[in-house]
């Protein structure tokens, strides 16, 4: 079975634009990466007008997370970005993750 990595972010709606692009330049990398299955984006816009976003990417075993984990640090290095920065400029709350499926069901044919 895949194992996820869910990020979640509660945010401020004015923030949106800025997170998405850091998440997105995120992901255009880890696509690359070995054992990587498939991303998708999602929000939820709050009564109080603040957004969670979730970021969901499955990875063919833990050694692939790994793997990707040296692949970003190595990018952030080189780039200099500073994402614990980025979250609380943008008043950002993140909830980190990595979660095991309790039963995968696959369509009937």
């Amino acid at each position: 079975m895949s194992i996820f990595r869910i990020d979640r972010f509660e945010l401020p709606e004015s923030a949106r634009e800025e997170l998405l692009a850091a998440v997105l330049h995120t992901h255009e990398l880890l696509r690359l990466q070995p054992g990587f299955e498939y991303d998708l984006l999602v929000e939820e816009q709050l009564p109080d007008g603040r957004l969670h976003v979730l970021s969901v990417a499955p990875w063919r075993d833990e050694e692939s997370t790994v793997a990707a984990k040296a692949a970003i640090a190595a990018d952030r290095a080189t780039t200099g970005f500073d994402p614990a920065e980025l979250l609380t400029r943008l008043g950002a709350t993140p909830q980190f993750g990595m979660y095991r499926p309790i039963q995968e069901v696959s369509p009937a044919a």
